[in-house]
């Protein structure tokens, strides 16, 4: 039997025994969900303060 025949048959074996599939990188499977909302949050804060500068300058300028 070739090594590579042995070593496909053994992981077949594995996936098929094994009840729990191994865990990628990611143990959480709501951190994407989490990193997505903090980036949103992020571009939404930077986006209303240059929104309160600009209405602030408007002001200033008014009177």
């Amino acid at each position: 039997m070739d090594l590579r025949q042995s070593h496909a048959q053994a992981r077949l074996y594995i996936s098929l025994n094994d009840p729990e599939p191994p865990q990628s990188d990611l143990m959480n499977p709501l951190q994407g969900v989490i990193l997505m909302l903090k980036f949103l949050g992020s571009t939404i804060g930077i986006i209303f303060l240059i929104g309160l500068l600009v209405v602030i300058g408007l002001f200033a300028l008014i009177f």
